[in-house]
């Protein structure tokens, strides 16, 4: 069976190329490629199969084909994605990954909900501003109790779910997975981790226009949506 890769690489030059299934292990899938385009990971070592973020490397092959060998395709294929609708300033499509072990999935497609920026700003205890949460989303940070801990304080106020952003603000890149704490507590709402530079690029711009949340659509559809018509916030590579 095969499909189509579609590739842009530096100078604005696109292919479309056709690609076969190989086999698949665990978290892995390669996908082979015929030999003759073999120069293209050296020109642009990082490129996407439509959202799944691949690093083309060497593997193992016959010598007229390459392996193109996507890594942690279980985590990218899990993460979800949510774009912001206001301010208009951030309208942008964010990643968040999923709680691994606690928590539940997204049942339905939020339209139009608020994502509200919690006091205190760690969600470790009871939050202030609780009359504002209900049926809403918190954004939290990183740090001071459990991940477990703050999905529980969450649930405690109303929310429908709980983002958690990362406390290091440089991070552009790296997405935790969050797992339990061994409480053997349990939480039933949705919780998810996006990159510290998300969040605080998400609090600086509120608190610029002197607001308490955004507005945004979540979970929304990456399906058939190509690399080059994601609206990606500009100082994020994914």
């Amino acid at each position: 069976m095969y499909g189509l890769l579609s590739l842009e690489v530096p100078l604005k030059i696109s292919f479309v190329l056709p690609i076969r299934p190989s086999v698949e292990y665990g978290s892995e899938v390669f996908i082979t490629i015929p030999k003759y385009m073999d120069y293209i990971p050296k020109l642009c070592p990082e490129i996407y199969y439509w959202w799944y973020k691949i690093h083309a490397n060497r593997c193992y092959g016959t010598p007229n084909w390459f392996e193109v060998c996507v890594t942690n395709f279980r985590h990218i294929k899990d993460d979800i994605y949510f774009e912001i609708i206001e301010p208009e300033i951030l309208h942008y499509t964010f990643r968040a990954r999923p709680a691994q072990d606690f928590g539940v999935p997204f049942n339905y497609t939020y339209q139009n909900i608020d994502l509200i920026l919690t006091e205190p700003r760690d969600g470790c205890s009871a939050l202030s501003n609780n009359f504002e949460f209900q049926n809403n989303i918190a954004l939290i940070d990183r740090g001071g109790c459990s991940f477990l801990s703050k999905c529980i304080q969450a649930e405690r106020s109303g929310l429908l779910a709980v983002m958690i952003c990362d406390n290091d603000v440089f991070n552009d890149d790296q997405y935790i997975d969050m797992v339990d704490d061994t409480t053997k507590r349990t939480c039933s709402i949705p919780a998810l981790f996006i990159l510290g530079k998300d969040g605080f690029m998400i609090r600086k711009n509120l608190d610029t226009y002197n607001m308490m949340r955004a507005i945004i659509n979540i979970p929304i559809n990456m399906t058939y949506i190509l690399p080059h018509e994601q609206k990606k916030p500009p100082w994020i590579l994914w």
